[in-house]
């Protein structure tokens, strides 16, 4: 999927998961005490821009986002023009390594198409942890996705759920506003046993329900992991 060509579209929808990951992502900053961190595929900078506000702009000393479209880097310039020493890249190879506390890694593992480039990123990050560091992981929950939700629906059926690697179309919507995108199905197996190759060991998962208390399900699950 070329993200360059979509970008503004995709940017243009009203989604939920700042409202819905954010506050479980503010709460493990503050108890590891996080002054650096990257947002891998990051986007237009929507999360950078919530820590900064949450927790002020004196409180890190290193923050970088990566996206690899040049239009969601540009976007990003545009939204933290105001963040002091913010890098803005297209790699996590162009930033220093063994150096952060926090890499945040949202909506972005199910776009991965391949077990290749799951480990691969997984692995690039690991290489920017410093040794207490953590990986904050955030994926659509693999085991609710035939379900619908405030934001988003997917069309998975459930019968297919250890088709690992399986595409599957994915609807984005607000009040005004839809667009269809795709993903890569991953279970949860595929996902422990990523990240055990990419050098993580798992700390916790938490489940997060949806803005509206009546979904099924969890829209989203988010893995904490060391490098081990």
């Amino acid at each position: 999927m070329n993200w360059d060509n979509i970008a503004d579209a995709y940017l243009s929808i009203s989604e939920d998961r700042d409202k819905i990951i954010f506050p479980f992502l503010s709460k493990v900053i503050n108890e590891n005490q996080a002054r650096s961190i990257v947002d891998v595929g990051g986007g237009d900078g929507r999360f950078i821009e919530l820590v900064m506000n949450f927790f002020g702009h004196d409180h890190f000393d290193d923050i970088a986002l990566t996206d690899t479209s040049a239009r969601m880097r540009e976007r990003a310039h545009t939204r933290l023009r105001t963040v002091i020493d913010l890098s803005i890249v297209e790699s996590p190879k162009y930033l220093k390594r063994d150096h952060w506390d926090i890499v945040t890694f949202i909506a972005v593992w199910m776009s991965l198409e391949t077990e290749e480039q799951c480990i691969e990123a997984l692995s690039e990050i690991k290489d920017l942890l410093n040794k207490n560091g953590k990986l904050i992981a955030a994926i659509t929950h693999p085991c609710f996705r035939g379900l619908n939700y405030h934001s988003f629906s997917a069309n998975f059926d459930l019968s297919d759920y250890f088709r690992s690697g399986m595409k599957f179309r994915v609807n984005l919507y607000d009040n005004t506003r839809s667009l269809a995108i795709w993903d890569t199905h991953w279970t949860l197996s595929d996902h422990t046993r990523q990240l055990q190759s990419a050098g993580f060991v798992i700390d916790y998962i938490v489940e997060l329900p949806d803005i509206d208390g009546s979904s099924e399900g969890a829209p989203w699950l988010v893995f904490v992991a060391s490098v081990k």
